[in-house]
Order: structure tokens, then C-alpha cells, then sequence
């Protein structure tokens, strides 16, 4: 099987187009979907009803929908935190079923490929029970900031956090928890894979 990964829409509609234009020339037989699909940005449901009509298609929530549906259960005359406007206009465009679809996603999802075992999950550091720190952050924030400070070009600003990570002796303690096979992640905004042992982390 050949997979689209997506995380980290956003509510960006004109984003996901082409992402999804680009799986399509490249003939992905399914999407694979990591979370944070619509709460920050122009176009929420606009993005959720074009998720819904992915086939077939793998979806795992992300923090974003995680407070979707704590929004859910509030009192929205309460809302008055200036810096979180974008985030309640976002969550009032979203249709009632475009909610509660997000509501009800999971927060993991695996699935068989042949003899691996693919899981989905959106926050890395999250699922391996890690704080998050010097030691174990590659982000995009992160990345920028190697980039710009230490000089170095993107390729080696991205391997650099890489050997910093596995590194570290609480990661491989945590993932020697796991089973072998693929795990797959978003939430950081860059694109890299790791393989420890016979984990591959993409």
C-alpha cells in the first residue's frame, strides 16, 4: 500500500488541496490523517467536509480536537479570552456533524500492512511518555532556530536534532516498551523519520 500522510491542517483549505492533487498524482490508495485538522485557520469546515469524503482513510485526532470537544462542553458566553478569538469563530463555523465527527475520532489507530504493523498517533512525544525538551524536540519552531542561530543549512539543522533524540536513553527505554513496526506521527510541523531498532518513526 502506498499512504498520503496529513497532519497539521489547520483549517488550511487551500493547503490541503493541493496536498491531496499531489497524493493524487502520485497514486496513494489511502490517506492517513495525524490531527490538527480546523481550528486555526480560515476555511474549518470547509477542510472537515473534505476530509469526510476521503476513501479509504485513516483519522486519529490531535490536540486541536482534543480541545474541540472540551469547547464542546463549555458555556460559550464564557469565551472571552481575547488571544483564543480565532480558535471560538473557527470552532462556531464548524457545522454541528463536522463537531461531532471530530469529536469522535480516536486518539490512535493501527492497522495491518501485510506483516507490519502501522499505528497512528499525533503527538510523538506523547505516545513514548516523554516530556518534552532539548533532548527530544524536533520541531519546527526548533528547526528555525538552528537554521537562523547556528548557521547550519536544513539538511544538517534536521539531522542534528535527529542524533540529538536518539540519543537520549529515556527515549529507547520507552520505545523498547513498543513492538517492532511503523509509527507514524505529526504535531511538530517538520518532516523527518527515525528508525530505532525495528521501529521506523516517520
Amino acid at each position: 500500500m502506498r499512504y498520503a500522510l496529513i497532519a497539521d491542517i489547520h483549517g488550511n483549505l487551500h493547503a490541503l488541496q493541493a496536498v491531496l492533487d499531489d497524493a493524487g498524482r502520485r497514486r496513494a490508495d489511502a490517506c492517513i490523517l495525524l490531527g490538527d485538522y480546523n481550528l486555526s485557520c480560515a476555511y474549518p469546515d470547509e477542510v472537515t467536509t473534505l476530509l469526510r469524503k476521503l476513501k479509504p482513510r485513516i483519522a486519529v485526532s490531535g490536540n486541536e480536537e482534543i480541545h474541540l470537544k472540551n469547547l464542546m462542553e463549555q458555556d460559550q458566553s464564557t469565551w472571552t479570552d481575547g488571544q483564543l478569538q480565532a480558535v471560538y469563530q473557527s470552532f462556531r463555523a464548524l457545522s454541528d456533524e463536522n463537531r461531532r465527527y471530530m469529536a469522535r475520532l480516536p486518539e490512535e489507530a493501527a492497522i495491518r500492512d501485510g506483516r507490519t504493523i502501522v499505528t497512528a498517533f499525533h503527538d510523538f512525544n506523547r505516545f513514548f511518555g516523554l516530556k518534552e525538551s532539548k533532548e527530544n524536540r524536533v520541531s519546527s519552531n526548533h528547526f528555525a532556530t538552528l537554521v537562523r542561530d547556528r548557521r547550519l543549512t536544513p539538511k544538517q539543522a534536521v539531522e542534528r536534532s535527529k542524533a540529538k533524540l536518539t540519543s537520549n536513553p529515556r527515549l529507547r527505554q520507552s520505545m523498547d516498551r513498543f513492538p517492532d513496526g511503523v509509527y507514524l506521527f505529526g504535531h511538530e510541523h517538520l518532516q523527518y523519520h527515525l528508525e530505532l531498532g525495528g521501529k521506523l518513526c516517520v
